[in-house]
């Protein structure tokens, strides 16, 4: 039968219910979230976490990596450049690999309204990546390593099965 647009939705005792669909929210307009942003050059990922609208988030990342995409290197201006840290790690990894991030492919992995629960799921997902993550620290939360054969053993967010092979040591962002 023609639902003229709505979606029907079916109750428990099987009567039919009828309500117009949602709107699929853009992503760039999608807040309190956790977030993947691949390299084109590599098999690296940045994962992170923001309260506020992820394309607003996607600009400020992106406008310093591109601030430091104009600038050229000498030999030596480079390494001195090796050794400085951006406020961001994808910048950090954009600038001393001379790699490209892939903006396009970035997307939402996660959606969380309690803050707390949001740093934990962003240290479980930077964990999972285990060494393809370009984050310098573990996060906002820090994660037990007690957690480390269970996530590690398990597959990552595109599908593909983590070795048990520990990274090393991160730092934690907040604490």
């Amino acid at each position: 039968p023609a639902t003229a647009g709505l979606l029907v939705l079916y109750g428990a005792d099987n009567s039919p219910s009828c309500r117009p669909p949602k709107d699929k929210l853009d992503k760039n307009e999608t807040t309190e979230c956790v977030y993947k942003i691949p390299c084109k050059s590599c098999d690296s990922v940045y994962i992170g976490e923001t309260g506020r609208s992820f394309g607003t988030r996607m600009k400020e990342h992106r406008k310093e990596v591109e601030q430091q995409d104009g600038r050229r290197f000498t030999r030596s201006a480079k390494q001195t450049a090796e050794t400085e840290q951006n406020k961001s790690a994808i910048t950090d990894h954009a600038t001393r690999k001379n790699h490209v991030i892939d903006w396009d492919e970035a997307r939402v992995i996660g959606r969380e309204s309690n803050r707390m629960a949001r740093w934990i799921r962003e240290a479980v997902k930077i964990r999972k990546e285990a060494d393809k993550a370009m984050n310098r620290d573990e996060g906002a939360y820090r994660l037990s390593h007690v957690y480390d054969t269970i996530l590690l053993s398990a597959t990552t967010s595109s599908g593909e099965r983590n070795s048990v092979r520990q990274r090393p040591q991160m730092r934690s962002k907040r604490h």
